[in-house]
């Protein structure tokens, strides 16, 4: 499977040791960006990259936080030998294989992506109510892949899929409510769509006649129906609303519950998922904020952090950098000056590694 994400936003090199909560400057990664967390939200920009409509797990981060914010892959396996087959159901009218053609060729399998001709297979799907391609569907609105971007047409298809159960789409619908649907004034469904929003007062910059409008409450519901279907990318940011008060009232009780259920999940070579959360939980212990002060804790989780061979390298940066710092300081943890400067270590190479990823590709 072909996977990519990328972020689009300033760039500034981070150095070792700076510890987190003096953090002043927004850095941007492939899978990650981190900002600096204000009272209200952390300032993020996203924008998912699309190769033959796989659209890979992306992360974002603030100095406080991590926030895993798009999810969506397409695996067809065994196709390339019975495409004929396939190909032939679909022409038949069968809205599965219409959906697996589709994915064929937006995957690009065997050097075949054809993007147009996969969204004309996958809107055929979707049109006979085959989740998976009202998913891909909606996606593709929304990244504009293939089709002019248009966030009412994608949170349309991506509420039939998620009405039928489909996890992915019901947290594709949260991450839209919670970072902004574009809508322009001018459509015909302005009203209808923001009926029960809050509207800025000025459209958002580089949206054009665009509007950007949030719905949070709206935003938690649909990442509480993935949550109940096990979509661990949904539990990390409905963590992170309870953290921020964000569409729910501030628990940080429940947040905590929320982290502990990705921190506590399997790790695979490939997921940072739990890593993220395990940050996310140091951070709450290290702040105090919402919940009491508790150094052992940070520490805790932050050595839980470490252990997760996916952990991207600027978060393995602050982890590595915060643990070092209480071992030198003996805070939560007995002194040890020997694991304090072996931490400060793979914090600078953890920063070495992200500033080499960031270097221009000559």
């Amino acid at each position: 499977m072909v996977s990519l994400s990328n972020h689009e936003g300033r760039t500034i090199p981070m150095q070792a040791g700076t510890a987190p909560d003096r953090a002043s400057r927004a850095v941007n990664h492939a899978h990650l960006k981190i900002v600096r967390e204000s009272l209200g939200d952390a300032a993020s920009v996203r924008k998912p990259l699309l190769i033959g409509l796989v659209l890979a797990t992306m992360a974002t981060a603030s100095v406080a936080s991590a926030v895993y914010v798009y999810s969506a892959q397409i695996e067809i396996d065994g196709v390339s030998h019975m495409l004929s087959t396939w190909r032939s159901q679909a022409e038949a009218g069968d809205r599965v294989a219409q959906y697996v053609v589709g994915a064929y060729y937006l995957r690009g399998g065997d050097g075949s992506e054809d993007i147009p001709a996969g969204l004309s297979w996958i809107r055929k799907s979707a049109n006979q109510r085959e989740p998976r391609a009202e998913l891909q569907l909606g996606l593709a609105y929304r990244t504009g892949a293939g089709v002019e971007a248009n966030d009412v047409e994608a949170v349309r298809w991506l509420r039939f899929a998620a009405e039928q159960g489909n996890a992915e789409a019901a947290y594709n619908l949260g991450y839209i409510y919670d970072t902004g649907l574009r809508v322009s004034p001018r459509d015909p469904a302005w009203l209808q769509v923001t009926a029960n929003m809050p509207l800025p007062k000025e459209p958002d910059a580089g949206e054009g006649q665009k509007v950007k409008v949030r719905n949070r409450a709206e935003a938690a519901r649909w990442y509480r129906f993935a949550v109940d279907h096990g979509h661990t990318g949904a539990m990390l940011n409905l963590g992170n609303m309870y953290r921020d008060g964000r569409g729910v009232e501030k628990d940080g009780a429940e947040s905590v519950r929320f982290y502990r259920r990705v921190a506590d999940t399997a790790t695979t070579a490939k997921d940072p998922l739990p890593g993220i959360a395990a940050v996310n939980l140091a951070m709450l212990y290290h702040n105090g904020a919402v919940v009491p002060q508790d150094d052992a804790a940070a520490a805790e989780w932050l050595s839980r952090a470490l252990a997760v061979p996916s952990l991207p390298p600027l978060l393995e940066l602050t982890a590595a950098d915060m643990l070092s710092k209480q071992y030198a300081e003996g805070r939560g943890v007995p002194r040890d000056d020997v694991k304090a400067r072996a931490l400060y270590e793979q914090a600078s190479a953890a920063g070495l590694k992200y500033r080499r990823a960031q270097a221009p590709k000559s």
